[in-house]
């Protein structure tokens, strides 16, 4: 009995930990796509800048 009495004691500090683990999931998420964006970018300017090059 005595540790479903603890669980129910930290239910809030539990909780607050899945929404700190979840918001820095979103943001390694996040950054992992932004990186993606930019690559994709400095791909496309390194295709372009090889064509303006050959003549």
């Amino acid at each position: 009995m005595l540790p479903i009495i603890l669980a129910a004691k930290y239910t809030e500090y539990m909780l607050l930990g899945y929404g700190v683990s979840a918001l820095i999931l979103g943001i390694v998420i996040g950054s992992i796509w932004w990186r993606y964006q930019m690559l994709q970018k400095d791909e496309a300017l390194l295709e372009q800048l090889e064509k303006e090059e050959k003549p």
